[in-house]
């Protein structure tokens, strides 16, 4: 077995070697992969998100979200509690949200727009983008949705309807559920 450490590519993405990273990067770190693979927005995973297992199983790797934000009141919108699909162990998501709370805390949404605003999206686009196009954090949670409708959705069920399921939104008729989904549509998965 090989030891990490000793792997001449052990380099964050943003050109320090692992482990010697200051640790607001590392928090950041952290709070960039809760969005990949949870699809939550920055202020969710940095302040008002809370995870939990749920009480049966789902036919998806799935944990309880709470703390939806940029509701603004509207009918139809999730404010209870709901299962999401996860890209990764649920506990260990569960553990690395602890984790990244124990790092640093906000007091509202919006300290942790001012605080990370500025830094998030140059620190995402040099994780998850490319020379041609630099990502923004709203693309995390494209790429989630498309990666889940792609392994998790059912058969019977349209990209739009389970995108505003997942993502909290709650369906209000046929013109709603399309206005959701197409928002998120900027990505696909290929076959390959």
């Amino acid at each position: 077995m090989t030891d990490k450490a000793a792997l001449p590519d052990a380099w964050s993405p943003f050109g320090k070697p692992r482990g010697t990273r200051d640790p607001e990067l590392n928090y950041l770190e952290k709070g960039m992969g809760l969005m990949a693979l949870t699809g939550r927005r920055p202020a969710e995973i940095f302040f008002s998100a809370s995870f939990s297992l749920p009480p049966k199983k789902l036919p998806f790797p799935a944990i309880i979200f709470d703390g939806q934000l940029k509701t603004r009141h509207a009918p139809g919108t999730s404010f209870e509690p709901y299962p999401i699909p996860v890209l990764a162990d649920p506990k260990k998501i569960i553990g690395a949200l602890d984790q990244l709370r124990a790092l640093k805390t906000f007091a509202s949404a919006d300290a942790v727009n001012t605080t990370t605003g500025p830094q998030l999206p140059k620190y995402i686009s040099a994780a998850f983008g490319s020379l041609d196009k630099p990502w923004k954090p709203g693309y995390l949670r494209s790429a989630y949705g498309a990666i889940c409708c792609h392994k998790f959705k059912p058969r019977n069920q349209t990209d739009d309807i389970f995108l505003a399921q997942i993502l909290g939104h709650k369906l209000l008729g046929p013109n709603a559920s399309l206005s959701v989904g197409q928002s998120y549509k900027d990505f696909y998965v290929v076959e390959g």
